[in-house]
């Protein structure tokens, strides 16, 4: 993720050359940019070409949008099982790209009056409440719009992992809150949280007298024509929605039945297209309307991208957040965007105002680490729009870093092996037993300290609470670090007994001098 730049615009003195262009002129240029904007088009395609493959992903659909129109559509791969690549049309799960339309919900209904984004979220629910009572009563809904509530990250990711599939599921889960603190003070900084746009979604509700569902597919959905959009994955499936993967070491894994947790729709569980999204980024850009149809003032669309507070997430500046958005002043030139993650998609959306020009990049695969990778991606697509220098680099080599791992795995299994020959060669062979120290200081202290790391980082997992979150995000290295730990529990204390029951210290003297101890193994 870039670094947040001072914002230079660039366009002003084009602007004037082409005010004062003679019409011949003016056509020429007009040429020649869209030639520019095809050059730019196939060299996205050709990127994408190559990445892709090497990060192993299934499907992807990408389009461009320029003023009203979709001006480049890109896919690659597959949607589903039965091959077909993925078109406008196919659904994706947006995941956090879910919050901006949230945001737009509440600044409709703020329009309306039925809410004022300053008010305390209690005037709304009443019943909502924090382990910190004044903290609590401080909350306001804008405080939610724009990650500075103080409620923790760490409570939303475990929301993640809850399947409950009720229809006040997203009611549960915030009153689970009241045995948790929150981590900052109302309004003293920003920390991203699924938690402050799932409490949005039930203020839509208590505001706007209808479920968060019905108000989204009715005043957002709807006039927007977005056909191919939907709040449940029942209604996305009967429309031909991708199937998900997740990853394993880079192997990726059809997930069509992985549940999902309803009660974070609001904050990341919405389902649309390419070609729907299309539609939604320019109302963005028009400033809240698109073919004649309104869905928002311009005032409140640009409230939804004016910067808030400056936004940053573990140790990593990412320019400013406003409602639903993070805007960048990058070296080329504005850029409002979001990414999206959940445990087998991926999104990621871009508005760059001065092209007029919206982007949205959909994945049917995802993996904690490979995310990462996937924004690498999206960035450097938003770079050649903006001609800006573009890194090339492998980004497939994240898989040979992740099967490292295993090596994790391979070193206890030789420490097992060498261990149980080693003790067999003493009980053979008597005169190569060593001494007491030795055994101590060469065989029991490293290797248990070896095992013991395992077992702390393991335990550290579960008692967090984190481990269903985990398991969803991070299978692999999180299936492999709970199956070392149990491994090295084990064995810590057979390996003990092994060594002192099964070979019996008998000497004083630990070796001869002719003679240096054996390397342990792990």
């Amino acid at each position: 993720m870039k670094k947040n730049f001072i914002f230079i615009c660039r366009c002003v003195s084009a602007a004037i050359l082409l005010a004062l262009s003679f019409p011949a002129m003016l056509q020429a240029d007009e040429t020649k940019g869209q030639k520019n904007s095809v050059d730019i088009y196939k060299a996205v395609d050709a990127y994408l070409d190559r990445q892709l493959y090497r990060l192993n992903i299934p499907g992807t659909a990408l389009a461009i949008v320029e003023g009203t129109e979709i001006a480049h559509f890109y896919n690659f791969g597959e949607a589903g099982p039965s091959g077909e690549k993925p078109a406008l049309t196919t659904p994706f799960i947006l995941g956090s790209l879910t919050k901006s339309i949230t945001a737009m919900a509440i600044m409709q209904l703020a329009e309306a009056g039925k809410l004022t984004p300053d008010a305390p979220v209690q005037q709304y629910l009443p019943w909502f409440k924090t382990a910190d009572a004044y903290a609590s009563a401080k909350i306001t809904v804008r405080h939610l719009l724009n990650h500075t509530s103080g409620l923790s990250m760490f409570s939303g990711m475990k929301h993640l992992a809850v399947f409950d599939d009720s229809a006040d599921a997203c009611e549960q889960r915030i009153r689970e809150l009241e045995t948790f603190s929150p981590s900052r003070a109302p309004g003293e900084a920003f920390e991203y949280s699924d938690v402050n746009y799932n409490l949005l979604g039930l203020v839509i509700e208590a505001a706007g007298g209808e479920r968060y569902d019905d108000y989204i597919e009715k005043h957002i959905f709807a006039p927007l024509g977005m056909v191919n959009s939907h709040t449940n994955q029942g209604d996305a499936v009967s429309d031909n929605m991708a199937t998900g993967h997740t990853m394993r070491f880079g192997l990726t894994k059809p997930e069509p039945d992985l549940p999902r947790p309803t009660g974070s729709t609001p904050s990341g569980q919405l389902i649309s297209s390419a070609g729907d999204m299309s539609r939604y980024m320019a109302a963005m850009l028009q400033g809240g309307a698109v073919n004649g149809t309104r869905v928002l003032s311009t005032e409140s669309t640009a409230e939804l991208v004016r910067p808030a507070v400056s936004a940053g997430s573990m140790g990593v500046d990412m320019g400013d957040y406003a409602m639903g958005w993070f805007i960048e002043n990058g070296a080329g030139e504005l850029r409002i965007w979001h990414d999206g993650m959940v445990p087998d998609f991926f999104s990621y959306m871009v508005l760059l105002p001065e092209q007029d020009r919206g982007l949205i990049f959909l994945v049917n695969a995802n993996h904690m680490i490979v995310n990462y990778s996937l924004l690498d991606v999206s960035e450097a697509i938003t770079d050649m729009l903006t001609n800006q220098p573009v890194e090339t680099g492998d980004m497939g080599g994240v898989f040979r870093t992740l099967r490292l791992f295993l090596l994790l795995l391979l070193l206890q299994i030789f420490g097992i092996v060498f261990t149980v020959s080693r003790v067999r060669r003493w009980r053979n062979n008597p005169e190569r037993r060593p001494g007491k120290a030795v055994v101590f200081w060469i065989y029991i202290i490293p290797a248990s300290v070896f095992h013991f790391l395992i077992v702390v980082s393991a335990a550290a997992l579960l008692f967090m609470g984190m481990t269903r979150f985990m398991m969803l995000f991070l299978p692999d290295l999180t299936g492999l670090l709970l199956f070392s730990g149990g491994i090295s529990f084990i064995w810590i204390w057979l390996r003990i007994l092994l060594i002192f029951r099964k070979a019996p210290i008998g000497s004083k003297k630990p070796f001869s001098r002719q003679r240096r101890p054996d390397t342990a193994g792990a």
